[in-house]
């Protein structure tokens, strides 16, 4: 699974920027506020800085709140295709919560020959670790036998609704104990294109993604 960059559409306008200092603060603003929208749906910054509409920016925020949703359901073996609206909108409002949560921080950007870098310090969440075992048990326990002894497609339907309930639960409660790993830092490149917007690779916001995340693949 991987996702889709919600942040390529952060390019930004290089015009009004004059002097070293100013440069290293815009570019700063800059990857601080597109985390800040994205996770927190923080969006006034991010809107000023890239010129966007509110709705863009509800945008941004959205299609992360998307993609963790469905994170979370691949991560745990949730068929989404069986679950019901209602149970769904429990993934969603978990996955806007687990968002909420996550750390970073942003390094002040440094000129570094004829470029800046910045470095994302990224503490990955262990919440796939902590909530494991727990559904690993769930699942073979006597839900496990009924499941290997359907033979209806509704039948499986039923189960599948049973399971990603099950499962949001044990997700859900378990979040306030969430913690995180070591830090990680990415260093990420400012590049400036031919028509003079800057930004940053989305190969770089995805590894940002990634480790905040806790995921590998």
């Amino acid at each position: 699974m991987k996702k889709i960059a919600a942040f390529t559409a952060a390019m930004v306008m290089c015009a009004g920027l004059a002097g070293c200092a100013s440069q290293k603060e815009t570019y700063t603003d800059y990857i601080q506020c597109v985390l800040d929208c994205t996770y927190f749906g923080t969006m006034d910054k991010y809107m000023e800085m890239t010129e966007s509409t509110k709705e863009e920016a509800e945008e941004v925020y959205q299609s992360q709140v998307d993609y963790v949703k469905e994170l979370i359901c691949y991560q745990y073996a949730v068929e989404i295709d069986y679950v019901s609206e209602e149970t769904l909108d429990g993934y969603e409002a978990l996955a806007k919560d687990i968002m909420a949560k996550v750390r970073y921080t942003v390094d002040p950007a440094e000129k570094s020959g004829d470029s800046y870098h910045i470095t994302v310090n990224c503490e990955p969440i262990d919440l796939w670790d902590i909530t494991y075992d727990t559904v690993e048990e769930f699942y073979n326990g006597e839900f496990g036998d009924r499941y290997n002894a359907v033979t209806t497609e509704e039948e499986l339907a039923e189960l599948e609704e049973e399971y990603a309930v099950e499962v949001l639960d044990i997700v859900t409660a378990a979040l306030p104990e969430m913690g995180y790993g070591e830090v990680q830092t990415k260093i990420v490149e400012i590049t400036v294109d031919e028509d003079g917007m800057y930004g940053i690779s989305d190969d770089d916001w995805l590894e940002i993604d990634d480790k905040l995340l806790n995921l590998s693949y």
